[in-house]
């Protein structure tokens, strides 16, 4: 399929399909499996506080909320007890020694905006403009108008010119 021709998704996806969790996440050496086993007083940082302050109250566990002022995943354990965060395949976490023991909530990304979705496929086009350029080349000459039927028929894109005129 030509490089123009490809269709736009305007979802932002590390794997493709746009689906993102907000988990509760805690340092991997931490006994804990579930959220409920969450111990009551805990730090957690989040950049969702409202909803991470609803679900905790729901279960009933008491917890202290803090902004994450960068990433959140680095704290734990040294600076936070608990982190909730957003993820996708939640190796970010992993690799700052997290596990996930919960997820409050699972959402999709995608762009809704319609003056966006606009200006996004205008770029999108442009670059894929640029992408497919890579392959062609762009020749300037100065010819007269006599010549110009002559110097078009020996041009390699030109279908006529097939099997003549190229050289390498």
């Amino acid at each position: 399929m030509p490089t123009s021709s490809r269709s736009l998704n305007p979802s932002y996806s590390k794997t493709g399909d746009g689906n993102v969790k907000i988990v509760v996440a805690v340092h991997r050496d931490e006994p804990i499996e579930d959220v409920a086993a969450i111990r009551p007083g805990s730090r957690v940082t989040t950049e969702y506080p409202r909803i991470t302050e609803r679900f905790f109250a729901e279960l009933g566990v008491p917890v202290s909320l803090y902004p994450p002022y960068g990433a959140s995943e680095a704290k734990a354990p040294d600076l936070m007890d608990v982190v909730v965060d957003l993820t996708e395949t939640g190796s970010t976490l992993r690799k700052n020694g997290l596990k996930i023991v919960g997820q409050i909530m699972e959402s999709h990304t995608a762009l809704r905006d319609p003056e966006r979705r606009r200006e996004i496929d205008e770029i999108t086009t442009l670059l894929l403009g640029v992408i497919e350029a890579r392959h062609q080349v762009l020749l300037t000459m100065n010819a007269s108008s006599a010549a110009l039927d002559r110097v078009i028929d020996v041009l390699p894109a030109n279908p006529a010119a097939q099997g003549r005129g190229r050289r390498r």
